[in-house]
């Protein structure tokens, strides 16, 4: 009986490893997604800028 309880407590122990481990897995995969997110935000920034100047050369060079 106290070889089961044993099993049974480092079963537990590993588990709560685990999901600590998987946790902070999340956290890091959610910490990616931002900065992810903040890369797609810049781009679509830098897409829009060079847009309009390429409108404004279009302009001064159909004057």
């Amino acid at each position: 009986m106290a070889k089961r309880i044993t099993v049974r407590l480092e079963v537990e122990h590993h588990r709560a490893q685990f999901e600590t481990v998987l946790g902070g897995e999340e956290e890091r995969m959610h910490m990616v997604e931002q900065r992810l997110e903040a890369v797609d935000a810049l781009l679509n920034t830098m897409v829009a800028e060079q847009q309009m100047l390429a409108a404004m050369m279009y302009e001064v060079l159909h004057q």
